[in-house]
This record gives structure tokens, C-alpha cells and sequence, in this order.
């Protein structure tokens, strides 16, 4: 059996511009209004959306990547549960310009959606802190003034 050319009209396969104009590019980062962050030891998930709600950003970080990240970022509204490092995490935030809200992982479990994962686990941080309802922690921010 012999190779037979394709019909006129009919095109093998889809040319390079076509593919290029489906391609997403990477948001712009001014777009994220609120960040749900999620902490661990070494490797920590981000999950960003839009002021309309739409995920603009999901990803993991390295404990490195997290301040080059954020820096690049417009100052935006950061969620995290609390817990030992996240007051830490907190100051450096704000240093940044984020307006940052602690909230006990409590209350933050009602609103994950599937299984125990980071990446769930910062979806839910996200959608709680954006609650106009939400209770948030204070944090022991950096003191102003020391006393002898």
C-alpha cells in the first residue's frame, strides 16, 4: 500500500501561529487582588484570583521564592492560617505592602473542597480570607519602641 497525500483543503496538522494564538501568556501580576498561602516547611502553594474571582495564579514555591514572588506582586490581600512561622511570614508581607490576614485553620477547613492537599489547602485559605465575615488573628507584628 502506497502513501496517499491528504485532499486539498484538509490540513495535517495545525500551523504554528494557530498554536501560539491558544497558548495562555502568564497574567499580568497587577491582576491578583487575593492570595491564599499556605505554609509548610520547605515547599509552600500559592493560590491567587482576581478581583472577579477567576484563578489567576496556582503554584508551589520554595521558601527562597516566596519574597522575590511577592515582590513582584501589586500590594494585594494575603491570607494564611495561623501557626508558628506565619506571624514571621506576616511582617515580611507588610514590609512589602500586603495587607496580610491570620485566621485559625479552624475556621479555614469548612471551606476545603477535595482531599487534604497544600494546593486545597490554599484554595480554602484563599476563599475564607476573601469572607467579609471571616474572624482573623492579631499577629505580634515588629514592636515600635524597647524598653530596658
Amino acid at each position: 500500500m502506497e502513501w496517499m497525500a491528504p485532499a486539498p483543503g484538509i490540513a495535517m496538522c495545525q500551523s504554528v501561529d494557530s498554536i501560539k494564538d491558544h497558548e495562555q501568556e502568564e497574567p499580568s501580576a497587577m491582576q491578583v487582588t487575593t492570595i491564599g498561602l499556605d505554609l509548610a516547611k520547605d515547599v509552600f502553594q500559592v493560590h491567587g484570583i482576581d478581583d472577579a474571582g477567576a484563578v489567576i495564579v496556582r503554584r508551589s514555591l520554595r521558601r527562597r521564592q516566596v519574597m522575590p514572588f511577592f515582590s513582584k506582586l501589586e500590594p494585594c490581600l494575603v491570607g494564611m492560617e495561623a501557626c508558628g512561622t506565619s506571624h514571621f511570614w506576616a511582617r515580611e508581607l507588610r514590609t512589602m505592602g500586603h495587607e496580610v490576614k491570620l485566621m485559625p485553620p479552624i475556621y479555614v477547613k469548612p471551606y476545603v473542597k477535595r482531599g487534604k492537599t497544600d494546593a486545597a489547602d490554599a484554595a480554602a485559605i484563599c476563599e475564607a480570607v476573601g469572607r467579609p465575615t471571616m474572624r482573623s488573628c492579631a499577629f505580634r507584628g515588629i514592636p515600635t519602641t524597647f524598653t530596658d
